[in-house]
């Protein structure tokens, strides 16, 4: 969930309204996180955003392939290390930009997150799938699931707002 710091900060308020006792949403795609990051708004606590007594430090984030075709699959594979003094958790989040869309598309999609718990020191590798499935998006003007292919790219981050690597690649 994305928390704004002002009612006039969400997606709903321009189109909240009360028609024949109806409430009408004419935000479409763009709730969330996804609202925010379209209009530059910067939220309260963004989406993902949590606290935790400890740190970590991501690196060595690796794609399988800088290329893949539509029926491949690709891996995500990055280095998750607690770097503070106490066991934690962290919820790892993968994005996706599709950078060569035909329609408007968000900035970027949530499209895997995974939770880790490490000791002091611990380190982890943390793997993501992604598929045809993972780039597929909802095409209103042919009302069906469309893959296109064009330049990619993985973002990972704690939040929405906190993306700490990035990679590209080409989907064939």
């Amino acid at each position: 969930m994305t928390f704004p710091k002002r009612w006039e900060d969400c997606s709903a308020f321009d189109s909240y309204k009360k028609l024949d006792s109806t409430t009408i949403y004419e935000d479409g795609i763009y709730v969330g996180y996804k609202h925010f990051e379209k209009n530059n708004i910067q939220p309260l606590f963004p989406f993902g955003f949590g606290l935790s007594y400890t740190t970590f430090k991501y690196n060595d984030l690796k794609l399988s392939s800088k290329e893949i075709a539509k029926n491949d699959k690709l891996t995500v594979t990055i280095n998750v290390k607690n770097t503070g003094k106490v066991k934690g958790s962290e919820v790892v989040q993968l994005y996706v930009r599709d950078l060569e869309s035909s329609i408007d598309r968000p900035v970027k999609e949530l499209k895997g997150f995974k939770k880790v718990s490490l000791n002091p020191g611990e380190e982890r590798i943390v793997e993501f799938p992604i598929d045809q499935k993972t780039l597929s998006f909802f095409n209103p003007k042919l009302k069906d699931w469309t893959t296109e292919s064009g330049e990619f790219e993985i973002l990972i981050g704690s939040s929405s707002q906190d993306i700490q690597l990035k990679e590209k690649f080409t989907l064939k």
